[in-house]
């Protein structure tokens, strides 16, 4: 009998805190991704506006346009040769975003993250081993312009 005392409890007791997860939690959780969703679409649109400029691959790196891969890879990797530790570096602009190097990220040995900026922030991983690229988008709450 004790024991179905201590399983009633214990349901109870996560029932409830079901319950105001449902209440409280969820709700606050549900406008923030909502408004996060509406950033990220205002992000999707300034995108393809810039896909309609320019179809193909274009990164802007100090005041420069480079349409080719390799050519932008050999400059942006020399831009990551000169930044200082734990300095945010601007590196420039690609598809209407702001691109930086975090301030973290020239204190990796293994790589650099290249940091695709407006409302959400978009790491791209860069190693110099093989094949080792990943990538993330992370909502980073920015105001209109990237700026907070």
């Amino acid at each position: 009998m004790a024991r179905l005392r201590i399983l009633k409890a214990a349901h109870e007791g996560k029932r409830f805190a079901l319950q105001d997860a449902v209440t409280f939690q969820y709700p606050k959780r549900i406008q923030s991704l909502k408004g996060e969703l509406q950033l990220l679409q205002k992000d999707l649109e300034r995108r393809n506006q810039a896909m309609e400029v320019q179809q193909g691959f274009a990164i802007t790196l100090q005041g420069k346009v480079y349409e080719k891969h390799k050519e932008a890879g050999e400059v942006l990797r020399g831009i990551i040769e000169g930044v200082t530790a734990f300095t945010r570096h601007e590196v420039g602009m690609y598809k209407g975003f702001h691109a930086d190097i975090p301030a973290a990220s020239a204190v990796l040995s293994a790589g650099f993250f290249l940091e695709i900026l407006h409302h959400a922030a978009f790491f791209l991983f860069f190693s110099p081993l093989p094949d080792i690229i990943g990538t993330s988008v992370l909502p980073c709450g920015r105001k209109e312009g990237g700026k907070n």
